[in-house]
């Protein structure tokens, strides 16, 4: 007897069988089915499983090894961008273990190539989005397939290793560990290339001039991707009484202040409205975790008093301002405003389309709704089931499951 599926299923699994259509016959991730399917309510996401397993299983793919990286490729970003929409069950049982057998076709191609670094970038990406559910007797396999995937030869690449984490409830738990055990090795790997990131950024821009700034600024994004995760994984790298661990918060504390304390006007005149804008994204997420350290760690929070921060002139970001009030405010008076703040700013985005909502903002907020204990709300149910860029998917989905500074 054939199966009867809904209209609304029936349109779902339809759009998902042209997009899988469309990537077997020559498209990287067709624009049409996709941006289609990001639209969908999230309640309807469970009728992409089929189309998510038969992509990353390569199903149309032959043995065309071009066509089935493609559709691996393919099915790991569908997961990146709606994969918290699935049950735990799902999730474990359906998408993890093919994530992590589809590594088996790019582990010996080296990152050096473009494709390979997408291909590797996407694997990684979809698994660590996957992190708030993943199981903790799959955690191994899971942090072995992408340290296999980070890195070739003993080279590890930074945009590789970022990722990692969002494996942090994983670091939380282990955060007495020692060692070489997947865990504490993502950890210090990741750790290490927020590091590295930010100095190498502070590095290309306390010399910069008109001549040198497009290599300088070219790294921003890379730093403000090192930003989102240092405010991911301070809750459990704080803890840590690892010398190295503690000489890497550290520095990267030190980098943070060179950073924020430049005037807006920084580098010069010769600076274009976007690259202004760019390295404002940088001050933002990186004042955002100066203030989460303020706030939270008792090891941190007078080094992040003592910071030296530039006065800003006109309308804030909201990390600036939340590194503002934390500095200037008692902690626990500052916490409550700042709760009330990201409040009433998810219930205005909750109201409106979620495609409309700017995607730092909604990153910056779920990461304060996670990190001060603000999950437990209205206001965050109804902006996760709106929104589909993974930073805010992941933030929220965090949110829910509780504060992180137990």
């Amino acid at each position: 007897m054939a199966a009867s599926f809904s209209l609304q299923e029936q349109q779902v699994r339809q759009l998902g069988n042209r997009l899988e259509s469309k990537v077997a016959k020559g498209e990287e991730l067709p624009r049409d089915p996709f941006e289609k399917i990001l639209q969908l309510p999230r309640s309807d996401m469970r009728y992409l499983k089929d189309t998510i397993c038969s992509l990353l299983e390569a199903r149309l793919g032959g043995g065309d090894h071009a066509r089935i990286n493609r559709l691996q490729d393919a099915g790991a970003a569908v997961t990146r961008y709606v994969g918290l929409s699935f049950s735990p069950e799902i999730i474990n049982q359906e998408f993890v273990p093919r994530l992590i057998a589809s590594s088996d076709s790019v582990i010996d191609t080296a990152p050096e190539s473009f494709a390979s670094r997408i291909s590797r970038y996407e694997r990684i990406s979809a698994l660590a989005q996957l992190a708030p559910h993943i199981r903790e007797d799959s955690l191994d396999d899971v942090m072995t397939a992408v340290l296999e995937l980070a890195g070739h030869n003993g080279e590890f690449h930074p945009d590789l290793l970022l990722p990692l984490a969002n494996f942090e409830r994983a670091y939380r738990r282990h955060y007495r560990a020692e060692g070489e055990s997947p865990v504490v090795r993502c950890r210090d790997l990741c750790l290490e290339s927020v590091r590295a990131v930010l100095a190498t950024a502070v590095e290309a821009l306390a010399e910069v001039d008109q001549d040198s700034l497009a290599d300088a600024i070219g790294i921003l994004p890379l730093v403000h991707t090192s930003g989102v995760s240092l405010l991911t994984i301070l809750p459990s790298v704080s803890r840590v009484d690892d010398v190295d661990c503690k000489a890497k918060v550290e520095e990267i504390l030190d980098s943070t202040e060179w950073l924020l304390s430049r005037n807006e006007k920084f580098p010069g005149n010769y600076v274009q409205r976007d690259e202004v804008e760019m390295y404002d994204r940088v001050r933002g997420i990186l004042s955002l975790s100066a203030a989460m350290l303020s706030f939270r760690s008792d090891a941190y929070s007078d080094v992040v008093q003592r910071m030296k921060v530039a006065k800003r002139e006109g309308q804030h970001r909201l990390g600036t301002a939340i590194l503002t009030i934390a500095r200037a405010v008692e902690r626990e008076e500052a916490i409550d405003y700042i709760r009330d703040l990201v409040r009433e700013q998810l219930r205005i985005d909750a109201s409106v389309d979620g495609r409309l909502i700017n995607k730092d903002s909604i990153v910056e907020m779920g990461a304060v709704a996670w990190h001060l204990d603000v999950g437990n709300s209205p206001e965050v149910r109804e902006v996760i089931n709106r929104i589909r860029d993974p930073r805010g998917q992941f933030y929220l989905t965090k949110a829910l499951e509780g504060a992180p500074w137990g």
